[in-house]
């Protein structure tokens, strides 16, 4: 994957599947990194927010997590965790 990225770095979904990795590897802070840099490169894609809330959660970054959230519930409402979501984000 991380070759994959040298040659496409305009493909937000390889960022995503690179994260993802990340993840599966028990390398959270570097999953984080994945996800923040396509952000900054691709804000418009809605399933980094959705991975990096999930991982800032799991790391106990709750405000930071909902945040994300917010914003990816903004560009993709029908997106499968919306249902869990809404609910955690009208708490506050």
């Amino acid at each position: 994957l991380e070759q994959a990225l040298t040659l496409a770095p305009a493909e937000p979904e390889v960022y995503n599947d690179l994260g993802i990795a990340r993840i599966a590897a028990g390398q959270v802070e570097a999953a984080v990194q994945v996800w923040e840099e396509n952000l900054r490169l691709h804000p418009a894609f809605g399933p980094s927010y959705f991975n990096l809330g999930r991982a800032l959660a799991g790391a106990g970054q709750i405000q930071r997590a909902r945040a994300y959230w917010r914003r990816g519930l903004e560009l993709m409402p029908d997106h499968p965790m919306a249902a869990q979501l809404r609910p955690l984000l009208e708490r506050d």
